[in-house]
């Protein structure tokens, strides 16, 4: 336990995350949230690492939501789907939420945005980039501003 808290430390060292620059650019955090969809592991790997580095809060649901494939590429943009719901026609909808607020995400008449399942890219994670980003959640965990919450993560 002593080695991963010594390496954790290292690699915030490392990384040089700044726990108090919560307030990321959030384009250039959906655009690297969008790299993760990418064939290419470097990409993905690059991708994770610059999301991390932010020490934004917010992305740690963000990476759960990347942990459980609860991500999706809709209309170029990256969204939420934790769970489907079928139509009368049987037809599988997919509720869309932002990835970063968590906000239902509406149509021009203020409706909750539902588009067939099948119209989605999902983003799933391999078991590599799943290590990563459940490393990523944690070097997120450990720059937190919040004392108990910071302790959690070196339990």
């Amino acid at each position: 336990m002593y080695k991963l808290f010594t390496f954790f430390i290292f690699l915030m060292h490392f990384l040089s995350i700044n726990a108090e620059d919560v307030n990321s650019n959030d384009s250039d955090l959906l655009n690297n949230m969008k790299l993760l969809v990418s064939d290419d592991d470097d990409i993905v790997s690059n991708a994770i690492n610059n999301l991390a580095k932010t020490g934004d809060p917010r992305l740690e649901d963000f990476f759960e939501f990347y942990r459980n494939s609860s991500l999706y590429i809709w209309n170029d943009k990256i969204v939420v789907c934790e769970e489907t719901i079928e139509d009368e026609d049987f037809n599988e909808l997919a509720p869309l939420i932002t990835p970063l607020d968590k906000q239902p995400i509406l149509d021009i008449t203020g409706i909750q945005v539902k588009p067939d399942i099948l119209e989605l890219i999902e983003v799933s994670p391999s078991r590599k980039h799943r290590i990563e980003a459940r490393n990523a959640l944690i070097l997120l965990t450990l720059s937190s501003p919040n004392n108990e919450y910071r302790f959690s993560a070196v339990k």
